[in-house]
């Protein structure tokens, strides 16, 4: 992937996100703000295992694709900066200090977290790292195009299932993107048309 300061510049979108602390903020007003805050958009980012009840009765994008136990790219802060200036809660299942070696329960508390999440997004966002199978993100593709929750995916075509994504979107008539800019611009169309 190219630079994401070039992307955004391209996208006028600025790097000032900031990540939300897992306390909702009182309805009607602007979490995170100072007082004297002119409106200017910030999204919210809320990171597994934070609360997310603010998501509810916002726009939200859940950050679905590639994680391997920390170890695929991460591809989730770059996006995120990338839509840093949008009105959006971002949803992203990816934790800074994972343990690959977690008990069953903690497992299971992140399933979970995940399909919450996924529920009430709006849109559920895929990337497909190429040097990672990624089994749980086809899990979660198909689910979401099963379901018809609104889906946007990127995916190299050296990924090892490229053909399996491609075949499977074109059911649900979804292209999966194979440029980075071409699937950030397609975000944010899709942001400013739900």
């Amino acid at each position: 992937m190219g630079s994401s300061t070039t992307e955004a510049t391209k996208m006028g979108v600025s790097f000032n996100g900031r990540i939300a602390d897992s306390k909702p903020a009182d309805k009607g007003s602007i979490p995170f703000a100072p007082a004297n805050h002119k409106y200017n958009y910030m999204a919210i980012i809320i990171e597994a295992p934070n609360v997310f009840g603010i998501a509810i009765d916002r726009f939200s994008i859940f950050l679905a694709g590639s994680i391997a136990n920390g170890t695929a790219v991460n591809w989730q802060d770059k996006l995120s900066k990338n839509l840093s200036n949008l009105d959006i809660v971002i949803l992203n299942p990816r934790r800074k200090n994972w343990n690959p070696d977690a008990d069953k329960t903690l497992i299971r508390k992140q399933i979970t977290w995940e399909q919450e999440a996924i529920h009430i997004s709006n849109i559920v966002i895929f990337y497909f790292d190429p040097s990672k199978q990624s089994p749980i993100s086809l899990l979660e593709l198909g689910q979401c195009l099963g379901s018809g929750k609104k889906v946007i995916v990127y995916c190299p075509p050296s990924y090892f299932r490229f053909d399996n994504i491609e075949v499977t979107c074109a059911r649900y008539n979804l292209k999966p993107h194979s440029d980075y800019q071409l699937f950030l611009t397609d975000i944010v169309c899709a942001i400013s048309r739900l």
